[in-house]
């Protein structure tokens, strides 16, 4: 089904999923920034990494530009759950069983779409040129 924009937003005819995948994405863009700020444990490259991630979102919403690479982008965030949950149980001092299943999903994830994902979206970003 396609989204109606009923209430204006900027992402007016676009399919619904995609709009909700990048609705909480920046969501959590944003909220990971706040922590960062929050706790003064800002780096400089996961800023960037955070605030170009966020401006491109909008910038898909707003017009549809980039969002086949956008699309390939994104598919290699699927790991930063398993990354959350990681630290997570790290900093509660629980590293048992969970904290290895975490670790063990998020290599695996982090292998599967960083090294499969990109070299996949290198390819169809190749074979879907002009």
């Amino acid at each position: 089904p396609t989204y109606d924009a009923s209430e204006g937003w900027i992402s007016q005819g676009l399919a619904y999923w995609p709009v909700t995948f990048a609705a909480l994405f920046v969501g959590y863009l944003q909220w990971d920034v706040l922590w960062m700020l929050y706790h003064s444990s800002l780096h400089f490259d996961e800023l960037a990494h955070h605030l170009l991630f966020i401006a491109v979102t909008h910038y898909v919403l707003w017009g549809r530009y980039f969002a086949r690479p956008f699309a390939w982008l994104s598919v290699t965030e699927l790991s930063t759950p398993f990354l959350n949950c990681r630290w997570f149980l790290a900093a509660t001092g629980s590293k048992g069983r969970a904290y290895d299943t975490c670790s063990l999903l998020f290599a695996s994830a982090f292998l599967a779409t960083r090294a499969l994902g990109y070299g996949m979206g290198l390819v169809d970003l190749w074979l879907a040129r002009d």
